[in-house]
């Protein structure tokens, strides 16, 4: 129990043996009233003698009790206001606290920002550097293939300083023999290799057109040796190809043939070379003409116009 309870419990205890002590002094005091009234009177007095006695006594009690009151109150009162000032001070903390929180979320949020701003730019940079490695293999494949160009070009450039070159330099046209059934002709191929190397495996065709189909005739002629001119026959007969007779008299007729000229050089490159041409002679046998260049088809030869020659 705490002190003021006590103090509660001890006023009562002696507010009751004085109520008690009271109430027996005036039961006493009855009977004598009724046998006289001197004695009747001095009880009186005493009686009120005791109350007397006892009234400072219950106005101590009361007065005790009152500040037993008053002081609960104030012990209350105090507790209270105590509590109040606490919560205020919990409520200030957590405010505080609070605002703290505030700050600390903000950063939070404020590095966590400037993190992604970091990764962004790190990717960023990083990609960069991708696109430039990229780059840099292009350009080192682009380097690769423009050098191996460049030794194209200059291994043509050195093939072409020393390859063989041929050239058609003239075709003659006559009339060997006439038959009823036949014609036969003779072309004169003039062959040039104007080249710094022999032209290997060199061959030659005629072809002479008719009305009706084509007549065809090869010759071989093996390799053609640098800066040299070859003449070569071709004998050719027309067989049952019509001829087409021109002029008034019908005693000439137009010839139109293709020659042709393949071979290799020395890098095994093709060597083609065609000349279609066309000439108007006269029927009688031993009678030559030059034939005149219709249609002339530059030589061809190296890579990339012609493949490999086969051996």
């Amino acid at each position: 129990m705490s002190r003021r309870d006590w103090i509660i419990a001890i006023a009562f205890g002696l507010a009751l043996p004085a109520e008690y002590t009271l109430a027996q002094a005036t039961a006493e005091d009855q009977p004598r009233q009724e046998e006289s009234a001197s004695d009747s009177n001095d009880a009186r007095d005493r009686q009120d003698d005791r109350t007397i006695d006892l009234t400072p006594a219950l106005k101590d009690i009361e007065a005790a009790i009152s500040n037993l009151v008053a002081e609960k109150n104030q012990i209350e009162a105090e507790a209270r206001q105590e509590r109040e000032s606490r919560d205020l001070d919990a409520q200030e903390a957590m405010a505080k606290w609070a605002k703290w929180m505030f700050y600390a979320t903000t950063a939070t949020v404020l590095l966590t920002f400037f993190a992604l701003l970091a990764i962004v730019r790190t990717l960023h940079h990083t990609r960069r550097a991708a696109d430039s490695a990229d780059g840099m293999l292009t350009e080192a494949k682009a380097t690769t293939i423009a050098a191996q160009e460049n030794s194209h070009v200059t291994q043509r450039i050195g093939e072409a300083q020393v390859r063989a070159y041929l050239s058609i330099t003239r075709v003659t046209l006559t009339v060997a023999h006439i038959s009823q059934d036949d014609v036969r002709w003779q072309f004169g191929v003039f062959i040039k290799n104007s080249g710094q190397s022999p032209a290997r495996k060199v061959g030659i065709s005629a072809e002479i057109e008719g009305q009706d189909r084509v007549s065809v005739s090869s010759l071989g002629l093996g390799d053609i040796p640098s800066a040299t001119e070859v003449d070569e026959v071709i004998n050719k007969g027309t067989g049952n190809v019509d001829l087409k007779f021109i002029g008034k008299d019908q005693t000439h007729v137009q010839i139109k043939a293709t020659v042709k000229v393949s071979g290799s050089d020395v890098f095994g490159c093709k060597i083609e070379l065609n000349q279609r041409l066309v000439g108007n002679i006269h029927l009688i046998v031993g009678e030559t003409i030059t034939m005149d260049r219709m249609k002339h088809l530059d030589m061809k030869f190296g890579p990339p116009f012609t493949k490999k020659a086969k051996d």
